[in-house]
């Protein structure tokens, strides 16, 4: 029995700030390339990652700008106290 992989939904796109490398497969994403993204994810301490459709490359907050995502999560404010 053959399960079919779901076809990627691209929520949005975004462009880069930054040269993006990967030393895994040598892919590269110049400066101001636009990309359309299928996943985001939030970490625990507020920072985004897209995953850039039809690849396995992700980038962080740090990496992008221009992003027009509908429902991307806001960022949260993590207060941490000592005692």
């Amino acid at each position: 029995m053959k399960t079919q992989k779901p076809a990627e939904v691209e929520l949005g796109t975004l462009s880069l700030s930054q040269r993006y490398q990967s030393f895994h497969d040598g892919t590269i994403f110049e400066i101001g390339e636009n990309h359309k993204v299928s996943k985001v994810m939030v970490s625990p301490t507020g920072i985004r990652y897209y995953k850039i459709s039809g690849t396995t490359h992700w980038v962080t907050d740090h990496q992008v700008c221009n992003v027009n995502i509908n429902n991307v999560p806001t960022r949260r404010t993590v207060k941490i106290y000592s005692a």
